[in-house]
């Protein structure tokens, strides 16, 4: 419950009645914690008292108080507002708005942290997720340009390969080409040789042809009887000649 307004707003907080030894030790962690209001370092407490309770540990011990208040109705006010009213079965204790509203934004404090820890949290771990990613993609990267290099060099060797299957290709056909030129020359050479021997055949023949024909011319004149005499060898040679004139007749039609 909350009474008053403005800066000195007072909070009323009831408590369930405990020994006086709970009360006075409780009382003296709150006055060493500066959750008691400075009223109650007026006349409202004797604080010496009050400790030596708490050190002692006296459970029959009672809080002195040096103003009871017996009424039901309290006045509130900034001057004469009680600290503590003492009744058989509550207690009632009066606490500065300021120090609760500050617990109330230390606990709301600690929630906003523990919040803002479960975000870090999830955004940590989806960090990490998108690191795991991101390093998955640059191995994949990693493996892909291996790859790509092998492959490059596989390439680079097939054309080094390719470039010298195509000069020896290119040497061979060179040779082949000089072949072939020199294939020419000689069918060039040969050709001339034919012609060449085709021209002497003809002379030849030729020669041959007027031999034969002189050599007929006397046949001829021998079988006419111009030749006198019945000698044997002038008829061998005769026949001879006849025959040696029917060869010539046959190269020549060959010719």
């Amino acid at each position: 419950m909350v009474v008053g307004n403005g800066d000195k707003a007072i909070v009323i907080c009831k408590l369930i009645a405990v020994p006086s030894q709970m009360i006075i030790t409780n009382l003296a962690e709150l006055r060493q914690k500066s959750c008691v209001s400075p009223w109650c370092n007026g006349g409202c407490f004797d604080w010496s008292t009050i400790d030596r309770k708490a050190s002692a540990g006296d459970e029959d011990a009672d809080v002195v108080l040096s103003d009871v208040v017996e009424e039901d109705s309290v006045p509130v006010g900034r001057n004469n507002l009680p600290k503590i009213m003492y009744r058989p079965n509550n207690m009632y204790l009066w606490i500065d708005s300021r120090r609760f509203l500050l617990s109330l934004n230390v606990r709301e404090a600690r929630e906003t942290a523990e919040n803002t820890k479960s975000e870090i949290e999830v955004s940590f771990n989806f960090l990490k997720v998108l690191a795991h990613e991101a390093i998955n993609k640059r191995d994949k990267s990693a493996r892909l340009r291996d790859e790509a290099l092998r492959e490059k060099e596989e390439v680079l060797r097939s054309s080094a390969k390719l470039s010298e299957e195509l000069a020896e290709t290119l040497r061979l056909k060179d040779e082949l080409f000089e072949q072939k030129e020199d294939g020419a020359r000689q069918l060039d050479e040969a050709v001339k040789s034919r012609q060449l021997s085709r021209s002497k055949i003809k002379e030849t023949a030729h020669m041959l042809v007027i031999g034969i024909e002189k050599i007929s011319a006397n046949v001829v004149d021998r079988n006419n009887g111009r030749i006198v005499g019945d000698d044997i060898d002038n008829r061998a040679k005769a026949e001879e000649c006849n025959g040696v004139n029917k060869k010539g007749f046959k190269i020549q039609n060959k010719v």
